[in-house]
């Protein structure tokens, strides 16, 4: 509607608490709203008409896509698991160490959970992406 030229008003109500509130409303010419409404339910039937033709082509971006980003997080989570794997190993309890930017104070009962957790997460997210994996 921003092609279309809006006519301000001044609206008074009376408020509950307030007393008399005035506000701006904008309000447009019908005729001309509905020449624009028209226009655009005439695109929207002429896209339509063309979407079948890209409707594979995009399906097929749409599961490539998710295939990369299932696989990212798969490994994502295997990287982590790795780093909450060696840090509970290697460095003392209580120790502030950084992972992703962030502090994370070193419990070697904690991480090892979260190696776990972590490990059956990437697990899943691959057979997720097995499913978006395009057949050749």
């Amino acid at each position: 509607m921003s092609e279309l030229k809006a006519f301000d008003i001044v609206v008074a109500e009376e408020g509950y608490c307030e007393g008399i509130v005035t506000y701006r409303r904008a309000v447009y010419d019908k005729s001309e709203a509905d020449k624009h409404i028209l226009k655009l339910k005439a695109d929207l039937v002429r896209w339509e008409g063309y979407a079948h033709l890209n409707h594979g082509d995009s399906l097929r971006k749409l599961r490539h896509s998710n295939y990369k980003r299932c696989l990212a997080m798969a490994r994502w989570c295997e990287a982590t698991a790795l780093w909450c794997y060696q840090a509970a190993n290697t460095l003392p309890a209580g120790f502030h160490a950084t992972l992703y930017g962030k502090p994370v104070m070193i419990e070697p009962d904690r991480l090892f959970k979260r190696h776990v957790l972590l490990t059956k997460w990437s697990s899943r997210w691959r057979e997720l992406a097995e499913k978006f994996k395009e057949a050749k």
